[in-house]
């Protein structure tokens, strides 16, 4: 059986708690708030939700250093594993992936005989989109999988799943560019709040709805139309808990069955996109929203 060892970044919205059941190695994150920095993965999230409510800036996050990643590669190499497999934030989003990139570069010249192999994998998305298929992943090496079928099994759910949201607020999406101003405004102006979807690591639009009240079962409408039947999803969370549960209540009607897990969005998703949101991962019946971009 081949020894291997699942580690991501805290952007995955992965707890410590989790990470530690599971044995994922978690890279933290920084996050600066006027002048302060926080651990991303020390901080819980509605504690950070009061913070950014009043922040005078709006806050910004670091990546994983280079030489942070090579020392974990070279701890696990001591240790004895074999395959390493580290799924990062969208490389779009952060420079991190590259720093995994010259950390292996120069694991390999430090050791040019290692049988160790290091998979580096673009989640090309953010929290829970792939915080979930990461502990799914880390199950299945807990239960004997080897490299091979959890690279599948990763690449399987990248390949075919898509990220897809409601901000209840266009404040932050306004203030970070995920949305431009005008298209911000005119929503605000409008009553309209947008169906966002991260492809690629970018947020687009697809479709808006009218009225707060409309937003869960409208959401819900989107969803069905697009999700493949009897396939496991993940929900976003933020600080509306009312809406929170009401939208997971809403798909276990329409869908039939309970999500495989319930997350509240981390610092850098309730940053750019704010924490009065609801969302899911999950399987998309087409490419549709992913060749909408």
């Amino acid at each position: 059986m081949q020894k291997v060892k699942i580690l991501t970044d805290s952007v995955s919205d992965v707890s410590q708690q989790d990470a530690d059941k599971y044995n994922i190695h978690l890279f933290g994150f920084t996050i600066a708030v006027d002048g302060k920095v926080y651990q991303h993965k020390e901080v819980p999230n509605e504690e950070f939700y009061d913070i950014m409510d009043n922040a005078k800036s709006l806050p910004t996050t670091s990546q994983i250093p280079e030489q942070e990643i090579y020392n974990a590669f070279e701890q696990y190499f001591n240790e004895g594993y074999l395959d390493l497999i580290y799924v990062t934030i969208s490389s779009t989003g952060s420079n991190t992936l590259n720093n995994a990139a010259a950390a292996k570069q120069k694991f390999y010249a430090a050791y040019p005989d290692s049988e160790l192999n290091i998979h580096i994998v673009d989640s090309l998305n953010y929290t829970v989109f792939y915080g979930y298929p990461v502990i799914e992943a880390a199950v299945k090496v807990q239960k004997g999988a080897d490299s091979e079928e959890v690279l599948s099994y990763l690449n399987d759910w990248f390949e075919k799943s898509v990220l897809v949201g409601v901000p209840y607020t266009l404040e932050y999406a306004k203030r970070s560019g995920r949305l431009s101003g005008a298209a911000a405004f005119a929503g605000e102006l409008l009553g309209l709040k947008p169906i966002l979807r991260i492809v690629n690591g970018v947020c687009f639009a697809s479709g808006k709805i009218r009225g707060e009240k409309n937003i869960i079962p409208k959401l819900a409408d989107f969803i069905v139309e697009h999700m493949i039947p009897q396939t496991p999803y993940a929900l976003l969370c933020g600080s509306l808990r009312s809406e929170n549960e009401d939208f997971k209540k809403e798909l276990v009607k329409r869908i039939g069955y309970p999500p495989e897990t319930a997350v509240y969005a981390g610092p850098t998703v309730a940053t750019h996109i704010g924490h009065k949101i609801i969302g899911i991962a999950f399987k998309e019946k087409s490419s549709y929203l992913r060749d909408k971009a």
